[in-house]
């Protein structure tokens, strides 16, 4: 346990869960350069608030790989002094985000090996919860 609750990394805050995602420096650094950057962003003092805010918007993907990431980065440089650059997180975030979106897609549309040269099959998505119904 920490003798003080003042960030080890920065030694300028508390080292709350807000303080270790998003407003330390480096973590801010990283929500500014994937675009989270207005002023509103880093005004909700309670994590709760802010997280379900950020997340029901249209940059919720893209949101919560960033929370994932910065997370993760904040434990790996806590846990394992690792340190990593800008451009190395903010690229995981972003392929991450396209990971997130392209899986909860509705409608996904894939090149089958088969039919590559016949086009392109579609793959619908359909609720578990639907398919039950119709059992």
């Amino acid at each position: 346990m920490a003798p003080s609750a003042t960030c080890s990394r920065c030694g300028e805050d508390d080292e709350t869960l807000i303080h270790c995602i998003r407003d330390y420096r480096f973590s801010r650094n990283i929500w500014n350069k994937i675009g989270f950057s207005d002023g509103d962003f880093f005004s909700a003092q309670n994590a709760h608030v802010w997280i379900n805010s950020a997340t029901s918007g249209p940059r919720g993907s893209l949101f919560l790989a960033g929370l994932w990431w910065v997370w993760r980065y904040r434990n790996l440089m806590c846990l394992n002094n690792e340190f990593w650059s800008l451009f190395r997180i903010t690229n995981n975030i972003h392929n991450s985000a396209e990971a997130i979106r392209t899986t909860f897609q509705k409608d996904v549309r894939i090149a089958h090996p088969k039919r590559l040269l016949n086009g392109i099959v579609t793959i619908t998505w359909v609720p578990f919860s639907t398919l039950m119904a119709a059992a």
